[in-house]
């Protein structure tokens, strides 16, 4: 079982992460309500998948704390990723566009297989390896100093590093939704592996 890293201490608060709880979740969504995934089904429908994925073995987690809490708030970041099938990949690469998380949702919603089981993530990585989508990493920047910014966004890279230790990684697609249409998500993707918005 990992351990979370060794508290980052600035002058005043102490920043750590460790992996998300049920308790957690609500803080965690509203840390970038855009990552939801609630276009295609709506908010409370989206949160109820959220808290039906929290635990499977295909996601992946973290959530960011900082002690004493900033402006109320304990929860400043949240990490969250699952593992996939390459079918659906493998659409979502032929046809990029906006809204990733809100398709995965949508798919398990309607009960259509898209995360991996714990002996398909077993098999895919002994084998030629796992499709992933990043469907958050997400910090209350606003509220953190430069110097905290920079402390959290490095604990957020060693959690990522610790969680995904051990895992034979496909390039991954994460969420974005900056782009205007198909052409630009496709345009961007070529640069930069499977980046599917």
């Amino acid at each position: 079982m990992l351990e979370p890293a060794t508290p980052v201490q600035t002058r005043t608060r102490s920043f750590t992460w460790r992996k998300t709880t049920q308790a957690d979740l609500a803080a965690c969504l509203d840390v970038q309500p855009a990552h939801l995934g609630d276009e295609l089904t709506g908010q409370s429908i989206a949160h109820e998948v959220w808290r039906e994925i929290l635990a499977d073995p295909a996601m992946v987690t973290a959530v960011f704390e900082c002690e004493p809490p900033i402006e109320g708030r304990r929860i400043i970041g949240f990490g969250a990723a699952v593992f996939v099938r390459a079918k659906f990949v493998e659409a979502e690469l032929a046809n990029p566009r906006p809204y990733i998380n809100a398709r995965v949702i949508e798919n398990l919603h309607a009960g259509r297989p898209v995360l991996l089981t714990a002996g398909e993530i077993a098999r895919a990585n002994a084998g030629t390896g796992l499709d992933m989508v990043n469907l958050c990493g997400s910090l209350l920047e606003s509220i953190l100093s430069p110097e905290e910014r920079g402390q959290v966004q490095t604990l957020l890279a060693v959690s990522l590093a610790q969680l995904l230790a051990g895992y034979r990684l496909k390039p991954h697609i994460r969420a974005s939704n900056r782009f205007r249409n198909a052409s630009d998500a496709r345009q961007q993707s070529g640069s930069r592996g499977r980046l599917v918005s």
